[in-house]
């Protein structure tokens, strides 16, 4: 099963890219569906890229602008270049973010800002192209050295970028709190690995995921261990000894639950089950009166797919999921996307997070505060790590989510 435990610890790349010379490519399929500058102006003025365009078509292409493009450039005339760059890369889909020729826009667009002096827009830049580009890096410097076009040179090394971006700032000083217990005790625990923890509000119930029992009936793509949902609840100040959850645990796998506010909904991830629409499925079971829980649903095609599907965070208001999947058309190797419910109770069709909080790379395990408005999650390819997979967090303010930050060397470390 694919579940894969709550923490994961991150690997860092440092790389940066080459400019490229903008070729011509077929013909522009999108035109209908540009935006302006004028549609992104606020952001523009604070050196912020913004991409409306991201959830209505997969790859942004203009003939006619590209040409602009090569004009300005081989005028040199930068002052123009800097918007009407801005102005194209906003139009990007989510696949001209690991397609190298957009990217070369997206590096030239960082090379005009840096050479007109806009600071904050260079160093956004910067940040996308150090989670976003998948080639070689000094192969790319040393291309962009023999093709700089600029007056003067702006040539430098790889260290010099990540000065500029200034990595304290996406450093964070959670710490986590002091406390004598280390453990839940053998109430909770087992010799067996336990995650995917879930905790009611009012500190009553605890679930999570466990591998304590075996799968009698061992099938190909099925782990020995039969993954279950278990639970405890408080009393008296101690968690007591933990049960099943008979109406959701079935012969194959469930794990990583999500409580509702309420704690009368749970959303969880089942894998290999003949229902589900991938290898894992997220699903959805809703608690009765006598204390038992319903006959999960699958939570359907608007929010699962043929692929891995797992790690659900839903928030306080009901009618918002994140989680986790593998799907074809994201940025990395896993991203994290999100649905929301409408009046009448309808899951909407998932959207990708965006690529200020998703890389090439994997992010995983997202978890939404309860009461305020900022995401945690797990990744291995953003700028800052201290470990293999690092825990971040990122705030959703005016409908934006804000570049992640390290939660800090205290929570994050080679080995935790």
């Amino acid at each position: 099963m694919k579940l894969k435990p709550f923490f994961f610890k991150i690997s860092f790349f440092f790389f940066i890219f080459g400019l490229f010379s903008f070729a011509l490519f077929a013909q522009n399929k999108y035109k209908d569906q540009e935006f302006t500058l004028s549609d992104t102006s606020m952001a523009f003025q604070e050196g912020k890229l913004d991409f409306p365009n991201i959830y209505k078509i997969n790859y942004y292409h203009n003939k006619d602008k590209i040409s602009r493009l090569n004009q300005l450039q081989r005028e040199k005339d930068w002052a123009n270049m800097y918007p009407a760059l801005y102005e194209y890369v906003c139009n990007f889909g989510i696949e001209n973010f690991y397609d190298l020729s957009s990217l070369d826009i997206l590096w030239q667009l960082g090379r005009v800002s840096e050479y007109l002096g806009k600071l904050e827009m260079t160093k956004e830049v910067y940040r996308y192209l150090i989670k976003h580009y998948r080639g070689d890096m000094q192969k790319a410097l040393r291309r962009y050295d023999s093709l700089s076009k600029f007056d003067r040179d702006l040539y430098v090394e790889i260290d010099k970028y990540y000065q500029m971006l200034d990595l304290r700032a996406h450093i964070d000083t959670l710490k986590p709190p002091r406390s004598e217990e280390t453990t839940l005790g053998e109430s909770i625990n087992s010799e067996f690995e336990e995650y995917g923890v879930a905790i009611s509000r009012d500190d009553k119930m605890l679930f999570f995921t466990s591998k304590r029992t075996t799968n009698k009936e061992i099938k190909q793509g099925v782990s020995k261990y039969n993954e279950e949902i278990y639970v405890s609840v408080a009393e008296d100040n101690r968690w007591e000894a933990v049960k099943t959850l008979d109406q959701i645990n079935t012969k194959y796998n469930e794990g990583s639950p999500s409580l509702s506010a309420d704690g009368k909904t749970i959303v969880f991830a089942r894998c290999y089950s003949p229902d589900g629409l991938g290898n894992c499925d997220l699903y959805i079971s809703y608690k009765l009166d006598d204390n038992t829980w319903t006959r999960a649903e699958n939570l359907g095609a608007t929010i699962n797919s043929e692929f891995w599907d797992s790690h659900p965070s839903l928030a306080i208001t009901g009618d918002t999921l994140f989680f986790a999947s593998d799907r074809k058309g994201g940025f990395g190797g896993i991203d994290i996307y999100y649905s929301t419910r409408n009046k009448k109770g309808n899951w909407q069709k998932a959207q990708n997070l965006g690529a200020r909080v998703n890389t090439r790379q994997n992010e995983v395990s997202p978890f939404i505060h309860p009461l305020q408005n900022v995401l945690f999650f797990s990744s291995d390819g953003q700028i800052v790590n201290f470990g293999s997979f690092d825990i971040y967090k990122t705030y959703l303010i005016n409908q934006h989510w804000t570049e992640p930050k390290n939660v800090g060397p205290l929570v994050n470390g080679k080995g935790s």
